[in-house]
């Protein structure tokens, strides 16, 4: 009998785990088989919580990768950990699905998926906002032509994080990929990348302020100037609350996207006067049209999203590992031996 879904293992347990397990049993035909945590507490109280079965709440990686009865897992630890586990998952023979941001920087992602490649399994990152009916129909809309070229675009998204949070938090830590630009920067430039339909920006300009405690990154504002003609301004902040919003200005019109990264649609102004609005509507568990997507490819025998496949997100991660360098960021196991070693003087 032809299968209809896939059997799913979560590494991880926190809140954008928990979020997943929600949306696999939400899906006809997917199957939350099994769940991995550094502890076996966690792993039990997840598993407890979500119907995971009792023999598959496992209490390290090293088990969830070895699990016959898994068939894809979806990496939700720290972005510090996303290329160490999804390589461990690849070499279990499991396909990934990754948690965005989908590594540190670029170096990181071009390695787990060519260990992909190598084995044959799928390596998608789940940037769920690229899978929404709305940002599918956009992309479609512009693809067309009806506007004309892009020529200006723009998209932020920021929030303000409680200032009495701890600074070992993830999202201040460095040890754990902490920042703004891999936390809520990936969202407007994947975004926008996506208008530019994933070219290769000619320049790379950024601005921005570093987080004086742990010395990551607060907030930016990335320039990319493309040879299509189009400019894409994202900013992005962990101390500041943004409108989240994307504008294009094309040639005949313009577009505006309310909450371009959990999109329900986006209105259009023709330089004619005339107006359109879209509205395809978005579910309230959004991660459910990646889950169904990487579940169409993977059971038609493809190793590469159709929606973002590697040279997407590769694109991303380079203007995102630029943009960082350019601030004077850079985590510990991408520092020279003599940084660290000025570091310790």
């Amino acid at each position: 009998m032809e299968r209809k879904g896939l059997r799913w293992g979560i590494l991880g347990t926190g809140g954008i785990a928990n979020q997943f397990a929600r949306t696999v049993l939400s899906v006809e035909g997917a199957e939350l088989a099994a769940v991995g945590s550094r502890a076996a507490e966690t792993a039990e109280a997840f598993g407890e919580k979500w119907g995971v079965p009792a023999a598959r709440r496992f209490g390290s990686y090293a088990e969830l990768a070895a699990c016959p009865d898994v068939d894809i897992v979806y990496v939700a630890s720290p972005h510090s950990h996303h290329a160490e586990h999804a390589l461990q998952m690849l070499a279990g023979g499991k396909h990934v699905l990754v948690e965005k941001a989908f590594t540190l920087n670029a170096a990181e992602a071009e390695a787990v998926f060519a260990e992909g490649r190598r084995r044959g399994l799928f390596v998608c990152e789940a940037i769920w906002t690229r899978f929404l009916p709305a940002n599918r129909q956009l992309a479609a809309f512009l693809e067309e032509g009806e506007l004309g070229a892009p020529r200006m675009a723009s998209a932020m998204f920021g929030n303000h994080f409680p200032d009495d949070m701890p600074l070992t938090h993830r999202i201040y830590a460095p040890a754990l990929g902490g920042g703004a630009l891999l936390d809520m920067g990936v969202y407007p430039m994947s975004w926008l990348s996506m208008i530019a339909r994933d070219e290769t920006p000619e320049t790379v300009r950024t601005t921005g302020r570093l987080f004086a405690p742990t010395g990551c990154d607060e907030s930016s504002t990335v320039v990319c100037g493309y040879g299509s003609g189009l400019t894409a301004v994202s900013s992005c902040s962990i101390k500041v609350n943004y409108p989240d919003e994307g504008v294009i200005c094309c040639e005949r019109g313009r577009v505006r996207a309310p909450s371009f990264w959990r999109a329900e649609g986006f209105s259009v102004w023709y330089d004619d006067g005339r107006e359109r609005e879209f509205r395809p509507g978005c579910d309230r568990l959004g991660l459910r049209y990646e889950l169904i997507s990487v579940t169409e490819d993977i059971l038609a025998g493809r190793t590469e999203s159709r929606v973002v496949p590697p040279s997407a997100t590769l694109c991303v991660q380079r203007i995102l590992e630029a943009a960082r360098l350019s601030l004077g960021f850079r985590y510990d196991r991408e520092k020279t031996e003599k940084e660290e070693e000025n570091a310790k003087a």
